[in-house]
């Protein structure tokens, strides 16, 4: 059986379970701390693999923890803050959270998920990733009924996601 490699990392004894014959479930490893150097590595492997990943899915408890990091969390010597100063008397906006991070191999858009497990970040190029119809349920329009003047309908679809090259695509496991 040909095992595949993903980019990104697990904790201690952990493992990401997908092969290219079949996909078994993720082995949990030992939990750690979130840290950007987790980050930029996941970054760098898919990057040195030829993908560009612009979005990073994770759950709510992780894009808390992640602000809370890039923002200037105990210990972030990477971040530099902005603050705004004001000579009107008026109230200020304090900004808590990050919706991009731009790392060095790119942009990354932060997107909260609430599907998404919570020790797990995933770093998607949408360049590799597509979504496909599955055999004779793309996209259909159907109209119901006509009742005066509102014309009912539906739309079906059945699809799956395609991964069109692994590697493009980081994750990082294991987050407490």
């Amino acid at each position: 059986m040909f095992e595949m490699t993903l980019n990104g990392a697990t904790g201690t004894a952990g493992g990401t379970g997908y092969s290219r014959v079949n996909a078994r479930a993720i082995v949990v490893g030992a939990a750690r701390t979130f840290t950007l150097d987790l980050m930029a590595a996941a970054m760098q492997q898919a990057y040195s693999n030829g993908g560009k990943p612009t979005a990073v899915f994770m759950s709510p408890r992780l894009k808390r923890v992640f602000s809370g990091s890039a923002v200037g969390g105990a210990g972030n010597t990477i971040v530099a803050q902005q603050v705004v100063q004001s000579t009107a008397t008026e109230p200020i906006t304090i900004a808590g959270a990050v919706d991009a991070y731009l790392s060095d191999f790119g942009r990354l858009q932060m997107v909260p998920d609430i599907f998404m497990p919570d020790g797990v970040m995933l770093m998607i190029d949408p360049n590799y990733a597509d979504i496909a119809p599955l055999s004779g349920r793309d996209m259909l329009t159907e109209r119901f009924a006509i009742t005066g003047d509102a014309a009912d309908g539906g739309v079906t679809f059945e699809g799956t996601l395609r991964v069109e090259a692994p590697k493009a695509h980081a994750m990082i496991g294991d987050l407490s």
